[in-house]
């Protein structure tokens, strides 16, 4: 069951791409659920700002973070949407690059909040209302 909810969560935020082939990533984190709004500001401060930024460069299509209050202990855990996988990864490394510019420390930061983390590569072939025609 474990394994079936986050493939079930990123085909629902895939929906909308039904007519393209793109790779999901899915970043799943353990973390203090006490220093989830550190977390959060982290984010707003310095990743979304980039984040958004490779959407709007077309290097990304999307990203978000999932947060919740049920199911297992991954607390803080961050999709992004790419047109494949060697596109991610040079995302990825772009986005990378530019928080550790931003603020050095912030591997060390999300180290002392989160102590476990797995990351899920997949690639979406369906999803939303597969029997609509294109005319």
């Amino acid at each position: 069951m474990k394994k079936f909810i986050p493939t079930l969560v990123i085909m629902l935020f895939c929906s909308t791409l039904m007519a393209q082939t793109v790779t999901v990533v899915l970043s799943q984190n353990k973390c203090k659920s006490n220093k989830i709004s550190e977390l959060r500001k982290m984010m707003e401060e310095n990743g979304a700002p980039i984040l958004n930024d490779l959407v709007e460069q077309g290097k990304l299509i999307n990203w978000g973070v999932l947060t919740h209050a049920w199911g297992d202990e991954h607390n803080w855990n961050v999709f992004y949407v790419a047109e494949s996988h060697s596109k991610f990864l040079e995302a990825w490394d772009e986005f990378i690059t530019r928080v550790m510019e931003n603020d050095p420390d912030a591997n060390e930061k999300i180290g002392d909040i989160c102590w476990e983390h797995k990351d899920s590569i997949y690639t979406q072939i369906m999803g939303g209302n597969m029997n609509e025609s294109d005319e």
